[in-house]
């Protein structure tokens, strides 16, 4: 393949990868996670003045950021507020393959002179022309596979972004073409991917590491690893000293802190913990159990937010100690491990592909694989992957830190200088190119057609419409029974959630007597609540007094009494 060709090949990468993101915003765009909420309620803050919000120790502050910003300008109505998330995620998406077009230049440059080294060797590399759909067919896979599946809302495609810019400018000061600029660009994008996730702040140092391992000995290497870890410093540590001063702790979030507690000691999540065990330590200010059975959560203040537990989830399980047990980590690990064996499971083509491409190889393990150059890429994958296996493992967390890896394995295998080896390792790219294709196309484009079907007619806002029809307005003080945190209702409707029944109470409140029930609802009702809605309500459910709320659904509400002088 000549070089024009290879040039059209990557714009038709480009074409692809831009449309595929375009059509998944649109048929996700009613979408929404619980996460999503908290996000909003923490942009909106912005919007009205409260820059304090940006200070919250569980979810970081460049999301909700970017989300101000867009709300700011579209100014749109409750229906299509989740539509502008999911623009909001397609601009981050577009800047995210932006940052991939870059890594993936410089990932072509430094194999093309790895390249040039090994021909004196009589070894090669894969095949020029496939690295560009190789690339491309990789992060269509991770983007639209693993970290933006429907419902999105989160700003894990913000962290693929800093991922791979700051793992091309890792590159690109590898081979020895940086500047000091060069050198302040990745601090600056280290420091903003802190600001994204606050996991990023632990994987940053590998980064900073890697690079200076990259130009040890070159001139000018001191100083400009000097200012990347300046400009590094001088963001992050502005950001930690803010949320500590806020919290009058040392912090720089709590998100990495409490998921050890949730998924590794056992702690019951998210942010219903009353106390216990006792070597948890005991809440300084729970969630107040005011009933029970069955239990009546009510959470009026001082948090706000549409629903205050996931809003800041830190604040309502403040002291909660993190325990270690051996056992318990080793538990975590092997569930972690698990997922992971899964991810790759389903990555089986690109696997035997792998080993097919080392079987072709001749000589010791030397001459087949050599990763001193993909270091710089396989060192910050391997450290991502290692921490998140410790704690919680979703697909969304590593989605780009799988593409490193990826790439530096590909660009590791060192192949016998022919040109039957070069035709064969060419159709097995060529093999796994189309099998992450089909994926893409097989599970991806399948997805976007279920979701755009099942949220075709926004059944989160006939839920918020049904409400306002049965005298329910923005600004008041609803209960609910169900998942508050998946109420998306709520917040379209601009109502507040002051009391729940979570979901494991639901059964019991439906399948107890009439006094049980009247009794929840007079503990609904002094909580503050004018309303309540009843998620997922069992066919069987008495439910005289209560209004369907979608016309084929299992949500329901009523109207709750007002205690005497109440407004």
């Amino acid at each position: 393949m000549n070089q024009g060709s290879a040039r059209r090949v990557e714009r038709l990468c480009q074409a692809a990868a831009i449309l595929l993101g375009i059509l998944n915003a649109w048929t996700s765009r009613h979408a929404a996670r619980s996460d999503t909420i908290s996000y909003l309620d923490l942009a909106s803050a912005l919007l009205g003045g409260d820059f304090q919000a940006l200070l919250n120790p569980y979810w970081s502050p460049l999301y909700p950021v970017l989300l101000s910003l867009l709300l700011g300008l579209v100014n749109p109505s409750p229906y299509w507020e989740f539509a502008v998330v999911h623009l909001t995620d397609l601009l981050i998406y577009l800047a995210a393959l932006a940052s991939f077009q870059f890594l993936l230049r410089q990932w072509i440059h430094s194999n093309r002179l790895r390249a040039e080294a090994l021909a004196s060797q009589s070894r090669a590399l894969l095949p020029q022309w496939t690295w560009a759909p190789l690339g491309y067919g990789l992060f269509l896979w991770s983007s639209l596979v693993l970290i933006w599946r429907s419902p999105g809302g989160t700003p894990d495609l913000l962290v693929a972004a800093v991922t791979y810019l700051a793992a091309g400018l890792v590159l690109r000061i590898g081979v020895g073409a940086a500047s000091l600029a060069t050198f302040a660009a990745l601090g600056l994008t280290l420091g903003l991917g802190c600001l994204a996730k606050a996991a990023v702040l632990p994987l940053a140092p590998v980064f900073l590491l890697t690079a200076g391992l990259a130009v040890h000995g070159r001139r000018g290497a001191l100083s400009g690893m000097a200012i990347a870890a300046t400009v590094f410093l001088v963001i992050s540590g502005a950001y930690v000293a803010a949320l500590s001063r806020s919290r009058q702790r040392l912090t720089f979030g709590d998100a990495g802190r409490l998921n050890y507690v949730w998924f590794v000691n056992g702690v019951v999540p998210f942010s219903y913990w009353q106390g216990g065990p006792p070597e948890a330590g005991i809440p300084r200010h729970p969630l107040r159990l005011t009933a029970g059975p069955p239990p009546i959560f009510e959470f009026a203040g001082p948090v706000p937010g549409t629903f205050p537990p996931w809003y800041d989830p830190a604040y309502w399980n403040e002291g909660l100690r993190v325990g270690f047990s051996p056992a318990r980590q080793l538990r975590a690990v092997f569930a972690n491990a698990r997922i992971y064996f899964l991810l790759f499971w389903r990555q089986g083509g690109l696997l035997v592909g792998w080993i097919t491409l080392m079987l072709l190889s001749t000589g010791g393990w030397r001459d087949r694989l050599d990763l001193r150059g993909p270091v710089m890429l396989l060192a910050p994958a391997a450290a991502a992957l290692a921490m998140y296996s410790l704690v919680h493992v979703e697909w969304r967390y590593v989605g780009a830190f799988v593409v490193l890896l990826w790439l530096g394995l590909f660009s590791a295998v060192r192949l016998p200088e022919s040109e039957e080896t070069r035709r064969t390792a060419g159709r097995l790219a060529v093999a796994m190119v189309v099998l992450l294709g089909v994926e893409v196309l097989g599970l991806g484009v399948y997805g976007m057609a279920s979701t755009s079907r099942s949220l075709a007619h926004h059944p989160h806002w006939q839920v918020a419409a049904a409400l306002g029809r049965l005298g329910v307005r923005p600004g008041d003080t609803v209960a609910i029974i169900g998942s508050g945190g998946d109420a998306y209702w709520a917040r379209l409707a601009r109502v507040r959630i002051v009391a729940s029944i979570p979901p494991a109470g639901a059964d019991y409140f439906w399948a107890s007597g009439e006094a049980v029930r009247r009794q929840s609802l007079d503990h609904f009702a002094r909580a503050g609540a004018r309303a309540v809605v009843a998620e997922h309500v069992p066919a069987w459910a008495p439910t005289t007094d209560w209004r369907r709320l979608l016309e084929r659904g299992d949500h329901w509400a009523r109207r709750l009494p007002q205690p005497s002088g109440s407004p």
